[in-house]
């Protein structure tokens, strides 16, 4: 390796530590919206059968770690059909930031190796449930 590269390498370096880091508290409460969103939908997918008592929905936190947020504790929801089935944020396979006022769009990610990504929808969340019960 020449000076010439290490030198370009060492600017490149400056460079990126001097970009803004991560507001965590903005991230956070930017998930949290978010969160709170995802469960709304699926209330509402699930509405006529939790009035009828045949879903049950419990809310708790879960403490969770990520590598650029640390350790936070973030609202869990648990559905009872029978099983239970549990939602909760984590590192996900790709470690990309995400921009803070972007709204997120909701996927099922379907089981590996041949992952695809399906648009969340009433019909597509009851699918899955009905998936992951029948294994």
């Amino acid at each position: 390796m020449t000076h010439t590269t290490f030198d370009e390498f060492m600017a490149e370096q400056t460079a990126k530590s001097d970009e803004p880091g991560i507001d965590r508290d903005n991230e956070l409460k930017e998930w949290e919206k978010q969160l709170d969103r995802f469960y709304q939908m699926v209330e509402s997918f699930l509405y006529s059968y939790i009035k009828e008592g045949k879903v049950q929905c419990h809310y708790g936190k879960k403490q969770l770690h990520e590598r650029l947020l640390g350790s936070y504790q973030a609202k869990s929801l648990v559905l009872k059909i029978g099983v239970k089935i549990e939602s909760e944020k984590g590192d996900s396979p790709s470690e990309e930031h995400v921009d803070p006022v972007m709204q997120l769009d909701w996927k099922i990610a379907t089981p590996r190796p041949n992952i695809k990504c399906i648009e969340l929808q009433e019909e597509s969340f009851k699918d899955a449930i009905m998936e992951v019960m029948n294994g």
